[in-house]
């Protein structure tokens, strides 16, 4: 990831705005035009007067005058220095600018689709609350939770662990196998020789082996309303939904205004997460519009949309 970062800020020089195309072109003409004229301006005049050795420091000066003048450089120096300039600064404070084309770009900038974890959202959640759907208490079902999350860097999955220890849950004795992690779905493993799998709603509950119980998701949705839901299964059978909140960051709500006082006339959040914890955030933040439960692929084709629609 880190070299990636470095060959796109390397890379950066390459995709120029159209102002910067003009000026390499312009330069290509005219630079070499005005050395010419002032070479010439040095020389044939002194020779055409009949003395040249008399006349020729009166016109080296007047040659090297001209070529000061004709300079462009508040055109050919100034512009591409200020491109370059706006992208080392961004990349200062965090922000990978592809190149001066995508500064122009912001010019003419009406829409702003935001990601919600780690973006809208401070992406430290806790856990809120544990439901248990097979006589088990919370303590054992977070510590089973625990044992298959503690390997991965997700931030749910660091939530579930850090209220595991929190309660003081050893959970790292478990013997787990086969484990197969699913980006932005789960994960599914072995567990005392059974088979427990965790994550979203999609990865778990399927119409054959595991069919989401009728009404589960407005029963949560009153319990925690405005939580991620994590739902844990074994051997099948729904043992446990996790509901996990994420803070909404301070300055989110008035970088939107920022925006918004910009120019920015649409905001948009694409998420993963659940319609009701989507319509939370998009009414707490003033947002216009908000598309749930997709994959982090669809969030490009939507992206694609909103341009293909004219923003």
């Amino acid at each position: 990831t880190a070299s990636r970062i470095i060959k796109l800020v390397e890379s950066s020089n390459q995709n120029k705005s159209k102002s910067e195309k003009f000026i390499r072109r312009f330069s290509r003409v005219y630079t070499p035009a005005v050395v010419y004229s002032a070479i010439a301006l040095a020389f044939l005049p002194p020779l055409l007067s009949g003395d040249f050795v008399a006349n020729a420091s009166t016109w080296a000066v007047r040659a090297l005058t001209f070529l000061i003048a004709s300079c462009p450089c508040a055109l050919v120096v100034s512009v591409p220095l200020a491109f370059f300039g706006g992208i080392g600064a961004a990349s200062k404070e965090g922000i990978l600018i592809k190149g001066s084309a995508y500064i122009d770009m912001l010019s003419t900038l009406d829409t702003v689709a935001f990601d919600k974890t780690g973006t809208l959202t401070k992406a430290v959640p806790h856990v809120e609350c544990i439901v248990s759907f097979c006589g088990r208490t919370e303590d054992q079902l977070l510590r089973l939770a625990a044992c298959i999350e503690e390997h991965f860097p997700h931030s749910m999955a660091r939530a579930i662990v850090n209220e595991a220890k929190v309660r003081g849950l050893k959970h790292n004795d478990e013997f787990h196998a086969e484990v197969k992690y699913v980006v932005a779905h789960g994960i599914r493993t072995k567990v005392n020789d059974k088979e427990v799998c965790i994550g979203s709603a999609h990865f778990i509950f399927d119409d054959e082996k595991t069919p989401m119980p009728e009404g589960i998701q407005d029963d949560l949705a009153q319990i925690a309303p405005t939580s991620s839901i994590i739902f844990m299964s074994e051997d099948s059978k729904l043992i446990a939904a996790i509901c996990i909140t994420d803070p909404v960051r301070e300055d989110a709500a008035a970088t939107i205004t920022q925006l918004r006082a910009l120019g920015v006339k649409r905001m948009v959040m694409l998420t993963g997460d659940s319609e009701n914890v989507a319509a939370s955030v998009a009414k707490k933040l003033g947002l216009d519009d908000y598309v749930a439960q997709i994959l982090p692929e669809d969030k490009c084709e939507y992206v694609k949309k909103f341009q293909q629609e004219g923003y």
